[in-house]
């Protein structure tokens, strides 16, 4: 299960997608990149597996959090190159969203209805930027939220 289809990314950001030698989208690579995104954000956010190992549906609460947060996780997969600031930046930023609802004190429910810890969020580092319900919460001016 991945949290951002082919065609949201390409009508985000299809400018930075990697193209082929004669144009047209590297489908695959982007593809490739989407779902190694998903897999790290499921990695800090067990609610989205089940019992069975399996990627299961977001809680509701999430669902629209996650879109943003794999965008970002994929294009820096697919783009930056470390050390360049703001891709370094929009990269932590969703890293910290992710730790920030793993390690959250609030009960989120998947899919199944179970039960998991994580969601409620306090603050984040430096920016004392905080996170309420939404990534968008969290976004600094002029980040990648418009």
């Amino acid at each position: 299960m991945d949290y951002i289809t082919l065609d949201e990314l390409k009508l985000r950001d299809e400018e930075r997608l990697p193209r082929l030698r004669d144009g047209s989208l590297n489908e695959d690579r982007v593809k490739a990149a989407i779902s190694d995104a998903s897999s790290i954000i499921r990695t800090y956010l067990p609610v989205l597996i089940g019992e069975d190992g399996k990627p299961v549906d977001p809680p509701a609460r999430l669902a629209g959090s996650l879109v943003p947060i794999c965008r970002d996780i994929t294009l820096y997969l697919l783009n930056e190159r470390p050390g360049e600031e703001n891709a370094d930046a929009r990269y932590k930023r969703a890293i910290m969203l992710l730790e920030a609802l793993a390690s959250g004190g609030s009960s989120v429910e998947n899919s199944n209805g179970s039960a998991s810890s994580g969601g409620g969020i306090e603050a984040m580092d430096d920016d004392s930027s905080a996170i309420i319900d939404g990534y968008s919460e969290f976004l600094l001016p002029g980040g990648i939220g418009h």
